[in-house]
């Protein structure tokens, strides 16, 4: 029975090679007899994180309670199924077994009979493909690709890992990818193709890499399409900057002083806002040009990846290594004839002379295999030493992050951080046909569709009909909207210099940017010339009351929260972009008014965080109107609501 977990897992696997895209299925199974030890937790974990498989189970774990959370995997989704507790209250539990599965396949757990509890885990894991089989030999692989490139109908592209490079400046170590360099010339002369990144001809690993290891960077994914049916093609890579330390202010001055010259070579201060074209077209070169300058100044964010192994040190561990490194000098040394001229090596030969009369085994071999015999049983004693320091460490490192842990929540804190991470998910690679529950949807083009549809016909506004407002025609209101006529607030009015630099010292210094990447510290280091061109900008938005829709682009990203993973409405829908309100912030405007004049103000503020798209605006557009504000504040705030894809 203790091998029914590997045995079904090990079936399970037999039938995903057959669905696989095109590299097998990689598992990885171990039986922990007990998954309670520290050590054997870490050791687990490292592993894990040095294999990287795409699926990994553990056997007898035999624990009564989730143990997975304590493993560092979190761009695994995991899967347990807890062991049966013996007939002993202080005894290991019987079984017991859990499953990872990488964060990227779209998968969920299966009930299994009671019977079985401890024994198994099902897991239905989707992974879409075009034909249902793969294939790793990579001259029928792009054999395929070029028929497929062929055949197209109109126009072709193709996007992904091809792990080869074209060029020397796309890699900074060894090349070793000719064939596949070759096999990937052949299929775009074939198929009438051409490689973007050829193309641009700005493919330099000192700038930007798709893979890192420890033999260097690279850029091994590639983008390419037909020549016929595209006109126009650009391949970029996307990260955040890093906002400079202290000691290298004075990149800010280049970074301005770079922005400077290319608009000035752009000649974008001689063309007027007149409409949204002349304002799309400066948008976009202002988003170009702060992007270059960025590139060559400030340096890009990493993705965050954890360590393959976490070294578990201290200064006892320390001294341990030191010891153990001596030792394995003094063995090669020995062996090799040579001498260390340091002090410690008379010490360790003292302390051989001291114990050679209790370590002579008859009968007695020469002094030199003595002291290498002495030397080797030292390091085994170290090494288990070690052992039990790095025991010691990680229970000391868990009881202690525990601790912090439960202190926060007591203290009032958030209680999140006593859940394991869920880990994000991404879209969904395969949902329910709207129509019919029974046919899955696996093409990603209906996917896209079918979410945008979804998530638009959820927070969709229904039409009310027009209906008397009384209360905007009380006494009391049409007193208020007559002591405000007598000295109205002039709007749109538009902003200078000043008053623009004194809103980007509002709020939050390094907000996250939008889809252009206009990072708020970038904007604030500008010198006024290239400012001006910013503000002219913002002023078109406030004087026309009217958000052009390049400033309206969006992303819509889904959240899975349980259930189904491919029912959409077990999915959260979010949506970023560059909104209005990261443009142009009127109410720290008017809060800068009232700071510098030391003028009391009344304020109406729309909650644009929280509830906006359940709370419906007429109540904040009646307000408006109560207090004989300008109808532009009204056009103003629904503009920058309207037509958001």
């Amino acid at each position: 029975p203790c091998n029914l977990p590997l045995i079904f897992f090990l079936l399970f696997t037999l039938v995903l090679p057959s669905v696989c895209a095109s590299v097998p299925f990689r598992t990885f199974a171990v039986n922990a007899d007990g998954l309670g030890d520290i050590m054997k937790i870490n050791a687990v974990s490292n592993i894990i994180s040095s294999i990287k498989p795409h699926a990994w189970v553990i056997n007898e774990t035999k624990s009564s309670s989730p143990v997975l959370s304590r493993l560092r995997t979190n761009s695994y989704k995991t899967f347990e199924s807890v062991g049966i507790p013996q007939n002993s209250r202080r005894g290991p539990s019987k079984w017991g077994v859990g499953m990872g599965i990488q964060s990227t396949f779209q998968c969920q757990q299966i009930p299994t009979h009671d019977e079985l509890q401890g024994r198994a885990i099902a897991v239905d894991i989707v992974i879409p493909t075009t034909s249902g089989r793969g294939n790793t030999d990579l001259v029928t692989f792009w054999n395929h690709i070029t028929d497929l490139c062929q055949t197209a109908p109109h126009s072709w592209s193709f996007i992904g890992d091809c792990n080869l490079t074209l060029d020397a400046h796309e890699s900074s170590g060894a090349d070793r990818n000719g064939t596949r360099r070759e096999l990937y010339n052949q299929c775009l002369d074939r198929a009438r193709g051409v490689d973007i990144w050829t193309l641009q001809g700005n493919a330099d690993v000192r700038q930007f890499s798709t893979f890192e290891n420890h033999a260097g960077r690279s850029i091994i994914d590639r983008c390419s399409h037909s020549n016929l049916g595209v006109l126009e093609s650009s391949i970029e890579g996307l990260g955040r900057f890093m906002y400079p330390q202290k000691t290298d202010k004075h990149l800010f001055l280049d970074f301005a002083s770079k922005v400077d010259t290319k608009c000035r070579q752009a000649d974008l201060q001689s063309s007027p806002l007149t409409d949204d074209k002349d304002f799309e077209h400066r948008y976009l070169c202002l988003t170009d040009i702060l992007g270059e300058a960025a590139s060559e100044t400030f340096q890009r964010r990493q993705l965050y990846r954890d360590t393959q192994q976490r070294k578990v040190i201290n200064p006892r561990i320390r001294l341990i290594l030191r010891e153990c490194h001596r030792i394995n000098r003094l063995i090669y040394a020995t062996n090799h004839n040579k001498s260390i001229n340091e002090r410690w090596v008379s010490d360790y030969y003292s302390s051989f002379l001291h114990d050679t009369p209790s370590f002579l085994p008859p009968p007695n071999p020469p002094l030199r295999e003595l002291f290498l015999l002495y030397l080797k049983q030292s390091r085994r004693s170290l090494s288990r030493l070690r052992y039990q320091e790095e025991k010691a460490e990680l229970k000391l490192r868990s009881t202690s992050s525990a601790r912090s842990r439960i202190n926060n929540v007591l203290l009032g804190g958030s209680v999140k951080r006593l859940y394991p991470w869920s880990g994000f998910n991404g879209p969904p690679r395969a949902l329910f046909h709207s129509d019919n529950s029974s046919e899955i949807v696996t093409d990603p083009s209906q996917i896209k569709a079918a979410t945008v549809q979804y998530f638009q016909n959820l927070y969709k506004r229904e039409d009310h009909p027009l209906i008397n407002k009384p209360w905007l025609e009380t006494p009391s209101v049409l007193q208020i909207r007559n002591s405000t006529s007598t000295d109205p607030f002039q709007w749109p009015t538009p902003m200078s210099i000043t008053d623009f630099r004194m809103i980007l010292r509002k709020g939050k210094g390094r907000p996250a940017p939008g889809l252009d990447g206009w990072e708020k510290w970038m904007i604030k280091s500008l010198n006024d010339y290239s400012l001006q061109l910013v503000l002219d900008l913002a002023n078109y938005i406030i004087l026309k009351s009217h958000f052009p829709d390049v400033t309206k682009t969006s992303v819509l990203s889904t959240l899975f929260k349980r259930g189904s993973p491919m029912d959409l409405a077990n999915y959260r829908g979010t949506c970023s972009g560059v909104q209005g309100r990261d443009l142009i912030s009127f109410l720290a405007q008017v809060e800068s008014w009232s700071n510098r004049t030391k003028t009391p103000i009344y304020a109406l503020r729309r909650d644009q965080a929280k509830g906006f798209d359940r709370l419906e605006p007429e109540g904040f557009y009646d307000a408006i109107q109560a207090y004989g504000l300008p109808q532009s504040l009204i056009d103003f705030d629904r503009s920058a609501q309207a037509d958001v894809p």
